[in-house]
Parts: C-alpha cells; structure tokens; sequence
C-alpha cells in the first residue's frame, strides 16, 4: 500500500502543479493592468515554440543515443575476441 501512494503521490503532484501554475499566471493577470493582460496574448505561441524546440532536442538525443549504443556494442565484440 506504501508503494501504491508513493507512486500516486509522485504522479499526481507534478499533475496539479502543471495546472495550477498556468491557472495561477491567467488569474494574476487577468486581474492586473492591461499590458500583463496583453502578455498573456504570446502565452499560446511561445508554448507552441516550446514544444517544437524540446521535440528537436528529444529526437536528436535519441539519434545520439543510438549512435553511442552501435559504438558500444561495437566495442563490446571487440573485447570479446
């Protein structure tokens, strides 16, 4: 039961953490003057440049990784004549 909640805890934190802080943003401001208000215009785009950019980095650490994964297995035979 102990793993159970630990597991839930770890899952449903970092969850109500990823909502609360966009949620926290819009309700400050929205309740300040315009100029926050029009900054929260660019929020859409900006996370839309944030997930094509972290898509890029994630595709190349997995080519880099098979790379590194063929030079090791490489090294593996080697060593083993």
């Amino acid at each position: 039961m102990g793993r159970l909640r630990d597991v839930a805890v770890t899952a449903a934190l970092p969850l109500l953490v990823s909502c609360l802080t966009p949620s926290g943003w819009s309700a400050s401001c929205s309740s300040s003057t315009g100029s926050l208000r029009s900054s929260l215009a660019g929020f859409p785009i900006l996370s839309l440049l944030l997930f094509l950019r972290g898509r890029t980095i994630r595709t190349a650490a997995r080519r880099q990784r098979k790379r590194e994964g063929a030079v090791a297995a490489m090294v593996g035979e080697d060593s083993a004549l």
